[in-house]
């Protein structure tokens, strides 16, 4: 992952001190006492998930990497002296990071991240509705909704799904959208058979996101 600006000015930028980067080599310390692991590589800040890798190959190669979603975190500790960040999680325990300086914006930039319903466009306000897709979140911020909706997530987990789109787009009110969430490993359903739908139906294909770390959802406009 390159390095990116944050949305805003951070204090240190207004301080004038160089904002942390997005991705950093470091050391990551996993385990303790004869299982503790100590590990040079590569850290980054990803939008859903905070990765380490230590050689190029990443993700598919053999070198020894670690993925870790926001939405595992348990604890999240800084040492700002020490410069480390602690994430502590279900599956790997604590984790230490040495990151120097950036450790204290690191952690305010994860606690600050955008949620999922921010990313979905999802207000407080909001008349939510959830169709064939199974999310507790989603459907607890759903649960008492009445039609026009201002957001319609559609669970489209099949060429077969698509269809329906047309009689569920009079569920949402002008100007508001639907998501299609869409599972991220399908080959039989992509962006540009849902754009088709989509059209079909007289919504506006948009963007997509990653909505969790097996499916994506894709913004369609009720113009």
């Amino acid at each position: 992952m390159g390095t990116r600006a944050p949305d805003g000015p951070k204090e240190s930028e207004r301080r004038g001190r160089k904002p942390a980067p997005w991705q950093t080599t470091c050391k990551v310390t996993m385990g303790r006492g004869k299982t503790r692991v100590l590990r040079s590589g590569t850290a980054a800040l990803a939008p859903e998930e905070l990765r380490f890798h230590t050689g190029r190959t990443g993700r598919q190669g053999p070198d020894f990497f670690v993925h870790i979603r926001f939405e595992e975190i348990q604890e999240l500790a800084v040492d700002a002296p020490a410069g480390t960040l602690t994430v502590t999680t279900e599956e790997h325990g604590p984790i230490v990071f040495q990151l120097g300086r950036a450790a204290p914006e690191w952690k305010q930039r994860i606690e600050e991240r955008p949620t999922r319903l921010d990313a979905l466009g999802i207000k407080p306000r909001s008349r939510v509705g959830v169709v064939g897709f199974v999310d507790d979140e989603l459907e607890a911020r759903a649960a008492g909704a009445e039609d026009p909706l201002d957001v319609l997530i559609v669970g489209t987990e099949h060429p077969a799904d698509l269809p329906r789109l047309a009689a569920l787009a009079g569920r949402v009110k002008k100007g508001g959208w639907v998501w299609a969430v869409y599972p991220a490993a399908s080959r039989a359903l992509d962006e540009r058979a849902i754009a088709e739908a989509a059209s079909t139906a007289g919504l506006a294909p948009g963007d997509s996101i990653e909505l969790s770390r097996t499916h994506r959802a894709m913004r369609l406009m009720r113009s």
